[in-house]
């Protein structure tokens, strides 16, 4: 899942509550510490990622079904534009991809060798970008995103989460994903900050925690 919104528009808790009510672990790597797989350097692997999710359950048996969610916040650690990290940065995403993409994987966890289908793992990329703004502005071109006799204004987040919607694959490789990582992730979403209307209508839900509280 590739999830797109402003900051503070609740991306990082959907995500955990989705866990929560799946129950279900979540882990949120960060990409700085990892390396690509067959890298051959000294380092963590981003097969580790799935890793630290199989500790998550604390057990010798793993359950049926899903395994957990790896979610991986700040899509800027993604959309690098350092030409000396374009190479990592590729292998990075390629190594990402294999993980996402229904592989079978042979992991040490706990000194024991454990045969994992990725399938039963959620990943989840989120996160916003002032570049990817404007990458979409910029094919878009429209006067109400703040163009104006020339000038361009900084759009209100409102005007962000719509504009972060409208995203397709190329402005996404435009930012700086590659091909392989966009196909394997299939599902495509974004979220924007609730209304004053939307927290309204949330408190009268009956079952509102909210109301509850």
């Amino acid at each position: 899942v590739l999830l797109l919104g402003p900051p503070h528009a609740g991306k990082t808790s959907l995500v955990r509550e989705f866990a929560h009510a799946a129950r279900l672990p979540c882990v949120e790597p960060d990409l700085k510490e990892f390396l690509p797989a067959g890298s051959g350097h000294m380092g963590k692997t981003v097969n580790e990622i799935v890793s630290l999710l199989l500790r998550e359950h604390q057990t010798d048996t793993l359950p049926e079904g899903g395994l957990g969610i790896v979610h991986i916040s700040g899509i800027d650690q993604i959309g690098v534009t350092d030409r000396e990290m374009a190479q990592r940065n590729e292998a990075l995403q390629g190594s990402l991809a294999h993980l996402a993409d229904e592989k079978v994987l042979n992991l040490a966890v706990g000194g024991r060798l454990i045969r994992v289908n990725s399938r039963r793992i959620l990943f989840v990329i989120s996160g916003d970008s002032d570049r990817l703004e404007k990458i979409i502005q910029k094919r878009l071109g429209r006067d109400e995103l703040g163009f104006h006799g020339g000038s361009m204004r900084q759009p209100n987040r409102t005007a962000a989460a719509d504009l972060l919607s409208q995203a397709t694959d190329d402005d996404l490789i435009d930012f700086g994903f590659s091909r392989s990582l966009l196909a394997a992730l299939e599902i495509r979403a974004s979220v924007r900050r609730p209304t004053q209307d939307d927290l309204f209508y949330i408190c009268l839900l009956p079952h509102s925690p909210v109301a509850l509280f």
